[in-house]
């Protein structure tokens, strides 16, 4: 059922078979001119079906959006209550031509809406790890102060937290320990590149920012992943560092729906009764949700008398 917040809908309780069809044997006229009760069995929940759609996150007061303790990308080893933040590197690369940071942004959000399952409602969060001359990169990704600690993606722990970040030492830095927006190991030709990142170590923008004629990139296996190789031509295409908005980790529970009906029992005589039973929700849904029904019987039986429907 496909909700707009109240609804309408006729329900057919009974579908009896001719009387013609019916056995006489064992049938008495009581039982075959019988009356069949329907109850709708109250609270009822308002679910989403399977192959709904995907909400848009809702974000807490301070910005961080809660994920369960079984999300599949909740770096092992957090609990109820801990923050965190996931980097990847891009498996698809781009010029640097750009001075306008939305341009790289959009480029790893695209990504990020490509990746693993479970970071695809978060992608439009994610920012370029990346400086232009009108920003620096902590400022575009909102990492300044101490902040959380960040992991890549699917992966090991990249920082204890945004100083340790920006210290130009990343706790898991050799080429086999990036992490694309999968989730998974990034290919071959990304993990042996030097990411544009146009940015110092320490998130400020370098003298030759995204956007310039020879922006600064980073390199793995050093001690400088975010600034350690020179420029090279703006026009040349390499992979980006894109970071996440902050997650906590904490049990989501999907809040009741109350279903209310004009009347909780409807009785339906023989032959082919139809029962129209209207209700309304208490507040609106965006995806299908699923009512379940119950049935008693007073003379009437169930599958012989009547068809009973298990939900709608």
């Amino acid at each position: 059922m496909s909700p707009s917040g109240a609804w309408r809908r006729c329900l057919r309780l009974l579908s009896s078979p001719p009387e013609s069809s019916r056995p006489a044997a064992g049938r008495s006229p009581s039982r075959r001119r019988g009356l069949a009760a329907a109850l709708l069995v109250l609270p009822l929940l308002a679910g989403l079906a399977p192959g709904a759609a995907a909400q848009t996150p809702v974000p807490n007061s301070d910005g961080s959006y809660t994920v369960p303790e079984d999300w599949a990308l909740k770096p092992s080893g957090l609990n109820d209550g801990d923050k965190f933040r996931l980097l990847f590197i891009t498996d698809s690369w781009r010029d640097a031509t750009s001075a306008s940071i939305s341009t790289y942004n959009s480029h790893v959000q695209t990504e990020a809406a490509n990746g693993a399952l479970a970071i695809r409602p978060y992608s439009a969060q994610f920012k370029v790890v990346g400086s232009t001359s009108g920003i620096d990169a902590r400022d575009n990704v909102g990492a300044t102060g101490t902040g959380v600690p960040i992991y890549w993606m699917g992966g090991s722990k990249v920082a204890d937290n945004y100083t340790d970040f920006w210290d130009g030492s990343w706790d898991n830095n050799a080429d086999s320990d990036r992490q694309s927006a999968g989730g998974f190991q990034a290919n071959s030709s990304t993990q042996n590149d030097w990411p544009w990142t146009g940015t110092n170590n320490n998130g400020t923008k370098h003298s030759n920012p995204l956007g310039s004629a020879t922006p600064r990139r980073g390199a793995f296996g050093s001690n400088s992943p975010l600034s350690q190789q020179s420029g090279a031509p703006s026009s040349q295409t390499h992979a980006f560092y894109g970071l996440s908005p902050v997650f906590v980790v904490g049990t989501t529970q999907q809040a009741a729906v109350k279903v209310s009906f004009d009347q909780l029992a409807t009785t339906v005589s023989e032959p082919h009764g139809v029962a129209v039973v209207r209700g309304s929700l208490s507040a609106a849904q965006a995806a299908p949700f699923t009512i379940s029904l119950e049935y008693q019987d007073t003379n009437a039986v169930q599958g012989e008398d009547y068809q009973p429907v298990d939900s709608i």
